[in-house]
């Protein structure tokens, strides 16, 4: 610098002119930072000192609870601040001041750096839906992390796949179906690791995959027990089972529930079916057919077999005795007989 220009500006400086700083000064490039809630960020700052001054002492300064750190070992200009794993309780207005050899008394800016904290917000709308509707699933923070901040969309903890991530704050489900239904969580691009809190999808449906099943099956014969099972997937679950008997024509309410235990008598025969029913809709299964069959009878229980085996070992015992008895009588009256023709010769 020529003498001719230190004159000027030592001149320009008597004269306050705007825009000269003639003294130890402190600049921000921006007056507002937002930061993300867990994650990490520079507050941006230069600072500068005339010629011939030397650098003493720094520190950036917090309005709410006082000093943040001291900064002793400037890069100068740079006296930018790093901030870690931030929290709502970081949010403040924060300021950098020094002072030097030849300025002894405190240098800072005005007006300082506002700093925000955020975290990321997941809005969906509605959180129930019908099947077919349309869903619309919103990502945003409270402040602008960039200029172009991307978004990435996660369904149970899992990143959707065919789901890129993009500048667009909106996710939408249209039509929406039961296979939709799930957690979902968005981030910002860069912050994957700190998602929104989740939000639920829920999904309704009228039953469907409705089934009948019975048990045991076969023929059956009057008197048998049997239970029959009604199974349906639907949201909000199945409020009623409802069985039904058909036969040719005819088609009869048997009971109701999920369960149905039966003790068969004539004219049970038939098929049977169930209906469930949810304030979506209602769903019939298939048929399940209980054959009934006549004339079978019921084996021999081991008690009952037993039982006549003894009877029957009595009655033999007792005809083999009366047989020996018979025969012996007949012995004896023959045996008198020869005593009498032996006296009278």
């Amino acid at each position: 610098m020529t003498p001719r220009s230190v004159n000027i500006l030592l001149l320009m400086c008597l004269m306050s002119v705007s825009g000269v700083h003639c003294g130890p000064s402190v600049n921000y490039p921006f007056k507002r930072v937002c930061g993300l809630k867990g994650a990490s960020v520079d507050l941006p700052c230069t600072y500068d000192y005339p010629w011939g001054h030397i650098y003493i002492r720094g520190e950036w300064y917090r309005e709410r609870s006082g000093r943040v750190s001291s900064y002793n070992n400037p890069k100068y200009p740079d006296c930018s601040l790093k901030l870690n794993t931030l929290s709502d309780e970081d949010s403040d207005v924060y300021h950098f001041r020094f002072y030097t050899s030849l300025h002894p008394n405190w240098t800072a800016s005005k007006p300082e750096i506002r700093l925000s904290v955020t975290d990321v917000q997941l809005q969906v709308d509605p959180t129930t839906a019908t099947e077919g509707e349309r869903v619309t699933l919103t990502c945003s923070t409270a402040c602008a992390l960039t200029e172009n901040p991307t978004f990435t969309w996660f369904k149970n903890r899992q990143r959707i796949r065919n789901q890129q991530s993009s500048r667009d704050t909106k996710l939408h489900l249209s039509p929406v179906s039961s296979e939709d239904a799930g957690s979902y969580s968005c981030a910002v691009g860069g912050h994957e690791n700190l998602p929104s809190s989740a939000m639920a999808l829920s999904v309704r449906y009228a039953p469907r995959n409705t089934s009948a099943s019975v048990s045991p099956s076969g023929n059956m014969t009057e008197g048998s027990s049997v239970n029959f099972t009604c199974s349906s997937d639907a949201n909000p679950p199945v409020s009623n089972y409802t069985w039904y008997k058909s036969s040719g024509n005819e088609t009869i309410l048997r009971g109701t529930g999920p369960h149905l235990k039966l003790t068969l008598a004539s004219g049970d025969g038939g098929v049977y079916h169930c209906q469930a029913l949810n304030e979506m809709g209602s769903q019939n299964s298939t048929g399940v057919e209980v054959i009934l069959v006549k004339g079978a009878e019921s084996p021999i229980s081991l008690p009952r077999l037993v039982c006549s085996l003894l009877l029957t070992s009595q009655y033999l015992l007792l005809t083999v005795m009366l047989v020996v008895k018979y025969y012996r009588a007949q012995g004896d009256g023959n045996d008198d007989k020869r005593e009498n023709v032996v006296v009278e010769a």
